[in-house]
């Protein structure tokens, strides 16, 4: 009898404990495949390292509110949290900063900076693209800007090529008040994607 009882008490415990296995997890898509344990290293010294695991988060779902997003199992990389194709930032105005879409869409809003918006857009989808350090060739290439509304798109301040099963290849920085051209700030030299 008693260990019928002990049995039972184990039992109940384990059936009521829950862990984060009950987290819905949010996987990672194909342009920035960032499953856990991944890496890419770039020609400035950059390391971006996904945790060997995915993380439980929530975010604040609206500024000035008490409200919260589910809690739910995701990617974490360089400090923030990986929601399919947007990131965490420290925004409850905009706490998830969408990267990137896989085809040319409208541009959609990503921060309000001193009564400007900032604004990001898929603006190519390239069948090859070529990098420039070594020329290495990637397939299926997606080109985003980043903006400030008030300049608009031909002033942007960064470009980025983001490859399928691949994840950024190439990062430019453009002064939208200079003359001068834009630099290439960084570009993929290896990595590897634990699929």
């Amino acid at each position: 009898m008693k260990k019928l009882l002990l049995f039972l008490f184990v039992s109940l415990f384990f059936m009521t404990c829950s862990d984060e296995t009950d987290l819905d997890i949010v996987y990672p898509r194909s342009y920035f495949p960032a499953f856990p344990g991944s890496w890419w290293t770039y020609t400035n010294g950059e390391r971006s390292l996904v945790h060997p695991s995915y993380q439980p988060n929530s975010y604040q779902t609206e500024i000035n509110s008490s409200a919260w997003s589910k809690e739910k199992l995701v990617p974490y990389i360089d400090g923030a949290y990986l929601y399919e194709y947007a990131i965490t930032q420290m925004s409850t105005e905009f706490p998830l900063k969408k990267l990137l879409a896989e085809s040319v869409t409208t541009e959609w809003v990503v921060n309000h900076v001193n009564g400007d918006d900032i604004l990001r857009k898929t603006i190519a989808k390239l069948d090859t693209f070529y990098l420039a350090h070594d020329s290495s060739l990637y397939k299926k290439v997606v080109v985003v800007v980043e903006y400030q509304e008030s300049l608009g798109i031909n002033k942007w301040n960064t470009k980025e090529y983001y490859a399928d099963s691949v994840g950024l290849i190439r990062q430019e920085i453009n002064n939208p008040n200079d003359t001068l051209p834009a630099i290439i700030r960084k570009e993929l030299i290896t990595y590897q994607i634990n699929w």
